[in-house]
């Protein structure tokens, strides 16, 4: 059987978190803010749900352009 394999680089950083994670704002980082922490939008490396996040993101992608799991 023929297949075709891809790379995506940095591919955990294209995931869209679907819930609320925080992370403390590293030393070093001069941000004009009061706060403590910053919400997380997007995935990033290192993120235990960063594969997860990634996974669900492409699997949604394929699927709306009519491929179908088996």
């Amino acid at each position: 059987m023929a297949h075709d394999q891809l790379d995506v680089l940095t591919a955990f950083l294209y995931g869209v978190m679907k819930e609320q994670v925080f992370c403390v704002i590293p030393e070093g980082v001069n941000l004009d803010s009061t706060f403590d922490c910053l919400e997380l939008v997007k995935s990033i490396y290192g993120l235990k749900q960063a594969s997860r996040v990634w996974n669900e993101t492409f699997d949604e992608y394929v699927c709306s352009i009519g491929f179908q799991a088996s």
